[in-house]
């Protein structure tokens, strides 16, 4: 528990802005957390998610095993993890810690204290590793395709 130890007193002071706000020149600004932004390795961290993208249940958005990751999944059947989904988790985990990681779960968020965070809704997908390296080279090569297949660009010329 060093993380937890380690962000509690940063917890406590973004509760006291969440709570007290702060005042300057006789205005009392009011401050709400809603999002922490994070690379996915650090995320999962912060989430209580395993720290291992080569195994299991390696997603903090779903219940996608590693295995699968390849396999089409129409968004109808994709299986999204839920605050509630992952509350009962953490619970079970409380209950039996010898059952950890479960469905990709290690353990409580260190800043589950945070007034307005859950580890499912407050951590957006990380801008570089899921955006930039994974899905826009997916689209650009099927627009690229595309393209070449209505005969308005070459191989040659991509």
């Amino acid at each position: 528990m060093k993380a937890k130890r380690f962000f509690q007193p940063i917890v406590d002071n973004l509760n006291q802005l969440q709570v007290k706000g702060l005042i300057i020149n006789g205005y009392q600004l009011k401050f709400s957390f809603s999002t922490l932004v994070a690379d996915n390795l650090a995320a999962h961290m912060i989430g209580g998610f395993q720290s291992s993208f080569s195994s299991g249940y390696f997603c903090r958005r779903c219940y996608i095993k590693y295995v699968d990751r390849n396999l089409p999944i129409l968004l109808n059947k994709a299986l999204c993890r839920t605050s509630i989904d992952h509350d009962d988790l953490i619970e079970q985990i409380i209950l039996t810690p010898f059952k950890s990681p479960l469905m990709g779960i290690i353990g409580q968020s260190p800043i589950q204290d945070l007034i307005g965070f859950h580890p499912v809704m407050s951590l957006p997908a990380d801008l570089m590793h899921d955006y930039i390296e994974g899905v826009c080279p997916l689209v650009m090569m099927i627009l690229l395709k595309q393209a070449s297949s209505m005969r308005l660009i070459t191989y040659g010329e991509i």
